[in-house]
């Protein structure tokens, strides 16, 4: 069964097949469904491909199926707006995706394609810091909006990027 995860998983740089599989096996030595394993490897490619997440962002199969068993996870594909007429809106899917990309891209600092916890940490305090209007240690559900709307509104004034020629 790991040879059907295997080529169902999320084609990621670097990924090693070995260190996927002795995971895969650790975990099935702890009596873990490979059923299970499976579907969620099923689960999460289809996330990964409903998200366009960019390769260097996949998971490594080895976390994937190491101890913290992210196959468990919920991957439930994200539903897209739907306008009149029934087609999707995809402007709004493709500035949110940009968004999250932009995200992780101002989070590795260092530009190593990969995220420390340090990175992750310091990334999601300057968030924090920019929704918390008050300044207060808190920020309520009346600052993330308002911190949302100042983004989506910032991105919506910023002219289009046009190629250097």
């Amino acid at each position: 069964m790991f040879l059907e995860a295997w080529t169902a998983y999320p084609k990621r740089p670097n990924n090693n097949r070995a260190e996927a599989w002795e995971a895969w096996s650790a975990r099935v030595n702890q009596g873990e469904s490979e059923a299970a394993m499976l579907a969620g490897t099923h689960a999460y490619a289809a996330w990964v491909a409903a998200t366009h997440t960019e390769p260097r962002y996949v998971k490594q199969a080895a976390t994937f199926y190491g101890p913290k068993r992210h196959y468990l996870n919920d991957y439930e594909v994200p539903a897209l707006a739907v306008i009149p007429g029934g087609q999707q809106d995809e402007e709004r899917y493709a500035f949110l995706v940009g968004e999250a990309q932009r995200g992780m891209d101002m989070a590795d600092t260092n530009k190593d394609n990969a995220i420390s916890q340090a990175e992750f940490s310091a990334a999601a305090l300057k968030h924090f810091d920019s929704a918390d209007a008050n300044k207060d240690g808190q920020v309520t559900k009346e600052e993330r909006q308002a911190a949302f709307k100042a983004k989506r509104d910032q991105a919506r004034a910023a002219p289009a990027s046009t190629p250097d020629n």
